[in-house]
């Protein structure tokens, strides 16, 4: 009975060694191909020297043809220049028709050879589904491999469709390689009007009916924590005076925390007037936050009830600061309104008379303006 019982303890033990051994075999491939990716992205592999360098011409923005699985910040870079310069970075997505949507841009001042920077500090974000393309101006050097196999996505003159570069598939290496770490949290700042502080007093278990309350619940779904806060920026919109203005946002804006924002959200318009210089105004009011956050997405929503001449002067205001621009107007029709009930615990935005009959949107409208934000974002629900 002894001897059977130590037969059975010594089989058990060899089969625990064999495990053992199996699993740090396995270990060891899982390593070492996951080297061997790595040094393929800077165009070298672990068996050879090096892959055959290319020169090519034409070529703009190069990608590897994996979009980002998960919303991600950049956390590291690693960058072979061949010679000294600036080379520029963009973050988009593809289409249908394989035309880059270019959402935001960065430049890296490279030495000539390998460079690794951590780029954690300037948060950029690549949304689920998007690509960072690298711009292979003043390089023009690839890598070609023996297995060619399809590894990346490239933009080349020779490939275009009604004035535009698309993009296809290629065999070559690429000289830019990239961690990404997941987004856990995202941060938000909106400056808005009395729309942006709408509730509904007939509502008792959710009486909060404003975009802001929506959209941020629903990007309570994709994110781990979302640091969202709202400010009223009527003392903005309402001075006609650019020194006014300025001193808004020197007093109001430092109580406020501008560092790290995500996305910046300005339901503003309203209460602006053509006088003055508009394009100023909105541009002191954005680069005063892009001084802090210089890669937060910004988002303009207006105006629910203005002059046409403003509505024709702000979405080009917009563009040329790289703001994506939802416009209201024309939800503030007999169906889509509702009257204005003033949130007690915002008395800043109680600016009107009571006496006027005024309307603002409904929840109905108040979720058709969420949905415009969140296809703006681009973020898969």
């Amino acid at each position: 009975m002894g001897k059977k019982k130590y037969k059975i303890i010594g089989f058990i033990a060899i089969i625990m060694i064999l495990l053992w051994i199996l699993f740090l075999l396995i270990n060891t491939i899982n390593k070492e191909e996951k080297l061997e990716e790595e040094s393929l992205i800077l165009g070298k592999t672990k068996t050879e020297n090096e892959f055959e360098q290319i020169q090519v011409e034409g070529y703009h923005l190069v990608t590897y043809a994996q979009s980002a699985n998960t919303n991600s910040f950049i956390k590291t870079i690693t960058v072979t220049a061949f010679q000294e310069a600036q080379i520029n970075f963009v973050i988009g997505s593809i289409d249908e028709q394989g035309v880059i949507q270019e959402r935001n841009s960065f430049a890296i001042e490279c030495t000539k050879g390998e460079n690794v920077l951590d780029l954690q500090k300037q948060r950029y974000f690549l949304k689920k589904g998007e690509y960072l393309f690298m711009d292979m101006d003043g390089q023009n050097i690839l890598y070609s491999s023996k297995e060619g196999n399809t590894e990346s996505l490239v933009q080349t003159q020779s490939n275009q469709s009604s004035g535009k570069m698309l993009v296809t598939k290629s065999n070559f290496a690429l000289p830019f390689a990239y961690t990404l770490e997941e987004v856990k949290t995202y941060q938000i700042l909106t400056l808005g009007n009395e729309i942006t502080f709408l509730k509904n007093a007939n509502e008792k278990t959710n009486p909060e009916m404003n975009y802001y309350t929506i959209t941020k619940t629903r990007l309570e779904t994709i994110f781990d924590t979302i640091n969202s806060n709202r400010i009223s920026a009527i003392d903005w919109e309402k001075p006609k005076e650019n020194t006014t203005k300025k001193q808004w946002i020197s007093e109001t804006m430092k109580q406020v925390s501008l560092t790290d924002l995500d996305l910046v959200i300005f339901q503003l318009g309203d209460y602006l007037t053509q006088e003055g210089n508009l394009e100023n105004d909105v541009i002191e009011l954005v680069e005063h936050i892009r001084k802090y956050s210089p890669n937060a997405e910004m988002i303009w929503i207006g105006a629910w009830n203005n002059t046409e001449n403003f509505l024709v002067d702000l979405p080009g205001i917009c563009e040329r600061l790289r703001i994506h621009f939802i416009p209201i107007h024309d939800l503030n029709v007999p169906e889509f309104r509702t009257s204005l009930i003033r949130d007690s615990e915002n008395p800043e935005n109680e600016m009107l008379e009571t006496t006027q009959e005024i309307y603002y949107p409904n929840l109905e409208a108040m979720q058709m303006i969420s949905n415009r934000i969140i296809e703006k974002l681009h973020f898969d629900f």
